[in-house]
Formats: structure tokens, C-alpha cells, sequence
């Protein structure tokens, strides 16, 4: 019974390695092809094959072996990228700028909807009065 159990434990194993090592080769062959250019008259897909194939294998086998180790460092990676990106303080720069896209899109809903602004609140009031 007792060798049923370590069976299973390494058909598991072996099916995440390969569930590991397939997502790992595509996400380093994404990144590779679209990081070179064309180069020698030939596409960047065809480079990758020539040049870089073996490399993102070869990664892909060893964080596909270590799956254990590689998959909560990476989604440790992950969570600390979002963590940190995720909102960053808006500069005064960045807030300047949204400012003035804000007052452009009120001003053109003002000139769309036929408002005109009010020069001594600066609150919007019919153009027309009836």
C-alpha cells in the first residue's frame, strides 16, 4: 500500500514539474522575442530558436525541477511587485496633470450640454434662460 502512495507523490510531482517548466519556457520566451529585434534579416521568433531556445529550456527544466521552491518565490515575487506598484503617492506633477484633464473634460461637457460656466461661483448655469 505504502508504494502506491509514493507512486502518486511522484506522478504529482512529475505532472507539476511539467505544468511548472511549460509556463516558465513560455513566459521566458515571451520576454526574450519581444525584448530582441529582427536581426540579420531574420524574425525575432526565428533568432529566439537559433539563439535563445536552449537557454529558456534549460531554465524552464531547472525551475520546473524545483517547482517546490520556484512557485512560492515567484508568487512571493508577485505579491511584493503589487504590493509595492500597486498606488503609488501622485507627484505634484501628476496631479497638475490630472487637474487640467479634468477641467478640459468639464469645460467640454459645458460646451456640449450647452452650459456655460458661472464666472462668480464657477458652477455651471443654463447658457439659455427662459
Amino acid at each position: 500500500m505504502f508504494g502506491w502512495y509514493v507512486l502518486v507523490a511522484l506522478v504529482a510531482y512529475v505532472l507539476c514539474s511539467l505544468a511548472v517548466a511549460r509556463q516558465v519556457y513560455g513566459i521566458q520566451r515571451t520576454a526574450l522575442i519581444t525584448r530582441s529585434g529582427p536581426r540579420g534579416g531574420r524574425s525575432c521568433a526565428e533568432y529566439f530558436r537559433s539563439h535563445d531556445q536552449e537557454h529558456a529550456t534549460a531554465l524552464a527544466l531547472l525551475a520546473g525541477l524545483l517547482w517546490p521552491v520556484a512557485l512560492p518565490a515567484c508568487l512571493a515575487y508577485r505579491f511584493c511587485k503589487l504590493a509595492i506598484t500597486a498606488r503609488p503617492p501622485l507627484t505634484p506633477a501628476e496631479r497638475r496633470e490630472r487637474a487640467f484633464i479634468l477641467q478640459e473634460r468639464t469645460r467640454e461637457l459645458e460646451r456640449v450640454l450647452g452650459m456655460a460656466p458661472d464666472a462668480e461661483f464657477g458652477s455651471p448655469v443654463p447658457s439659455s434662460t427662459p
